[in-house]
């Protein structure tokens, strides 16, 4: 079970610009990105192209991951369930806060555990942004009661043709 929220876990938080709770992609961004930009200003996704994405967890033992996801459309969508092993409730949409954008998604496993997640993204998505995600697990398994999970995207250029 641990391997599932993992997985969970890790499909959430690569999964923003993307529909699907089962895939991979996450972000690296500039400190800075996340209070420059004016909250009129900001684009409602990452800018296309080819972005270099770096995931970091609150998880004991967790590696960081980077990976280069190439983005087609310009908007954030809130993670759907893909996973058989889990049920998510209708997420809710993104909505703006402040130089943010905030969603939240709840799905629970077969087994009866809860996960409750709370993603805020913020950056100027023309060439950088950061999420961080927090998973709250419910019953907590081994330890994991509250996963926090930083992506970090840049943008380094067009997508391969």
């Amino acid at each position: 079970m641990k391997c599932s929220v993992i997985l969970a876990a890790g499909a959430v938080a690569l999964v923003l610009p993307l529909t699907g709770c089962g895939q991979n992609n996450a972000s690296k961004g500039d400190e800075k990105a996340g209070t420059a930009a004016a909250p009129a200003a900001m684009r409602t996704g990452p800018r296309t192209g080819l972005w270099r994405l770096t995931s970091s967890s609150s998880m004991a033992g967790a590696p960081s991951m980077t990976q280069e996801v190439c983005f087609t459309r310009e908007a954030f969508e809130p993670p759907s369930s893909a996973d058989a092993s889990m049920t998510c409730e209708p997420p809710t949409a993104f909505t703006r806060e402040g130089d943010a954008m905030v969603a939240s998604v709840v799905c629970t496993s077969n087994s009866g555990r809860r996960t409750e997640t709370d993603i805020r993204v913020t950056g100027d998505m023309e060439t950088s942004y950061t999420q961080v995600m927090t998973m709250r697990i419910t019953p907590p398994r081994e330890g994991m009661g509250e996963i926090t999970t930083t992506v970090q995207g840049e943008r380094i250029g067009d997508c391969p043709a």
